[in-house]
């Protein structure tokens, strides 16, 4: 099984964008609540902690991924892989990643942030009519909970670990014993004989008696004991079942405010010069270079035919520097910083960053038109409204279950729907909310088991449960 899920999952960037139903990261200070478990450290390789929240989320787009694969194919899955194992699964995804990142770094690979722009920019889930549009970067992030920070360290990670295998791989070689070996096996042939024996061939000597089969039962009791179990009941409170719908006038009303308060996020078409590149490059000197650079354009000189001259990004230099349409978390955070304070013309002074000095020019910008923020602002509207009401609910859920025998008045005073999960053992079921950690260990306290209600028991950033006792078997 788990080999079958590791064939299925593909790289963990592109399953970002394979479905839309992606637990988000957790909001941290959003309310107090949620400051535990999700950043409980699962694991820790090398002084870098893996984080419940981190694997939540990893879970998720492996499910996402898998689901995808399957649905592209003709192969349908008998059984869909359990909880537990997809969490085996993704921790040792995240452990191996870690590990192979830490690797890569000492031997000093890195992956500069341009290239890292580059391939955004280039990816066609982002563009629209061939050309990188930053609404639809930010709308396909928000649906995940992710910054464009969030996701460039990501990106970044894949490319790392990508770096480091292929300097790995390329380097391999087969000696001449290896590759006759390989190759007797790949054109080798057998012959086979064998003789099928089925049950219908041994006729009456397969059948026992009864008084034969309660011996063997009595004699292995063990064997068919499942040992100790608990039915419990439960309420369910996600953000996912409060999502609801939002009228277009209220829509169209909120970027209004938005676009008069300049809330709006801005796009720039911007072109850089970009210089001291070389590792042992002067910095000093290229900032002297720069301001130079500046001087000249103060005095009438055309920024791109500049660029083309001087620039060391390859990549921009020939396009007179031109770095597209960006929004901010595109570019280095220093340039960001610059990029938001200038006009449109106005070239920036030199502005220095790990990968060099740079020169900004904004050659336009723009804020999105409705058409192009409606869908991402209604996303926002109806999370935000039902984060809201989530944290008002949980509240409630944790006074009234506190408070009752049980779970009837408080799903009548809530709307809420009484569900119930089949007896499990202290290892839980194979699948569904039987088989999370959280629950078993709830499912299976003291407080539970005397009858109370649980705490709530979070399953993932705004998701949570109360449990109570059904029935106990022993």
């Amino acid at each position: 099984m788990l080999q079958t899920i590791r064939e299925k999952a593909r790289s963990r960037v592109s399953q970002l964008l394979l479905g839309l139903i992606a637990i988000p990261f957790v909001l941290v200070g959003v309310d107090a609540f949620f400051s535990g478990s999700a950043d409980l450290e699962i694991a820790n390789v090398n002084g870098d902690k893996i984080t419940e929240s981190e694997l939540v989320q990893e879970v998720n787009l492996l499910r996402n991924s898998i689901l995808a694969a399957w649905e592209d194919s003709d192969e349908q899955p008998v059984v869909f892989p359990d909880e537990r194992i997809l969490r085996a699964t993704a921790l040792e995804q995240l452990i191996q990643e870690r590990l192979l990142v830490g690797e890569a770094e000492e031997y000093l690979i890195t992956i500069p942030d341009e290239i890292l722009r580059q391939e955004v920019t280039a990816d066609p889930r982002f563009q629209a009519n061939g050309r990188f549009e930053p609404g639809i970067y930010e709308q396909l992030l928000f649906r995940f909970g992710l910054t464009s920070e969030d996701y460039l360290i990501r990106v970044r990670r894949d490319r790392l670990v990508e770096q480091l295998t292929n300097g790995y791989t390329s380097t391999g070689f087969v000696t001449d014993p290896e590759l006759a070996f390989l190759a007797g096996l790949e054109y080798e042939q057998r012959d086979l004989r064998y003789i099928r024996i089925g049950h219908e061939q041994l006729g009456t000597a397969m059948e026992a008696s009864e008084a034969e089969l309660q011996k063997f039962y009595q004699e292995r009791l063990a064997d068919y004991s499942l040992g100790e179990q608990v039915g419990v009941d439960y309420l369910e409170l996600s953000e996912e079942s409060l999502l609801g719908d939002i009228a277009d006038q209220e829509v169209e009303q909120e970027y209004r405010n938005q676009l008069a308060s300049g809330e709006l996020t801005s796009y720039w078409q911007v072109a850089h010069i970009l210089l001291g590149t070389e590792e042992d490059a002067d910095i000093a000197q290229a900032m002297v270079k720069a301001r130079e650079l500046r001087e000249r354009l103060a005095q009438g000189e055309d920024f791109a035919a500049l660029a083309k001259e001087f620039s060391e990004d390859s990549s921009s230099a020939q396009l007179g520097g031109d770095l597209g349409e960006v929004t901010l978390g595109i570019l280095p955070p220093e340039l960001d910083e610059v990029l938001a304070t200038l006009n449109v013309s106005e070239v920036s002074q030199p502005v220095r960053s790990e990968y060099g000095v740079h020169l900004l020019k904004v050659l336009d910008s723009r804020v999105p038109s409705y058409e192009e923020s409606r869908d991402a602002l209604r996303e926002r509207m109806l999370q935000a409204r039902a984060r809201e009401r989530f944290v008002e609910l949980a509240d409630e859920l944790a006074d009234l279950s506190f408070n009752a025998s049980d779970l009837t008045e408080v799903a009548a005073e809530l709307d809420m729907e009484v569900k119930q999960l089949e007896p499990f053992g202290p290892e839980g079921s194979e699948e569904g909310l039987g088989a999370n950690q959280q629950v078993i260990d709830a499912a299976f306290s003291q407080e539970v088991r005397e009858g109370n209600n649980s705490d709530l028991v979070e399953l993932g950033p705004y998701h949570v449960v109360v449990l109570h006792l059904r029935e106990y078997l022993e």
